[in-house]
């Protein structure tokens, strides 16, 4: 998990370092990093990555399933949305896709594969909680609250 832990930072810094990211999606991604926890929790991570597709596109959710650096992934999705809110939740549901795949949560290559994967995966549910923590974390860090 270390090592996820330190990816998950590495986006934070790539994402606020200001390769093309506005304040406003800055700002949008931290709502998301604190709010979508909670949803975690709540409905499981099925329900989450479906949530995060339906606000932007589960084209952006598999942008985080390829293997592409997080930066790389970022620049990615940014070009797909004209859309402030759409951009936060596709950056934020890349990048929370592409950690849970770093941390061998998921092994999907496909949003429909990925679904069918933690639907019934009560364990997936659990070992992501940290990491959607981490980068709650290091957003909360990184992007000071308006």
């Amino acid at each position: 998990m270390k090592e996820v832990i330190s990816e998950a930072l590495n986006c934070v810094e790539s994402l606020v370092s200001g390769r093309g990211s506005k304040e406003e999606i800055l700002q949008r991604f931290r709502t998301r990093a604190r709010s979508i926890p909670v949803n975690l929790y709540t409905h499981g991570l099925a329900y989450v990555l479906t949530i995060i597709a339906a606000r932007s596109s589960r084209d952006a959710i598999e942008k985080g399933l390829t293997g592409m650096k997080c930066v790389d992934i970022i620049k990615d999705v940014e070009g797909i949305f004209r859309d402030t809110e759409e951009k936060s939740y596709g950056i934020y549901g890349a990048i929370i896709t592409y950690l849970l795949k770093k941390a061998e949560i998921i092994k999907s290559s496909t949003f429909k594969d990925l679904v069918n994967e933690v639907l019934s995966n009560y364990v997936a549910d659990l070992r992501a909680r940290e990491v959607f923590e981490w980068l709650k974390r290091f957003t909360e860090a990184y992007i000071p609250g308006e």
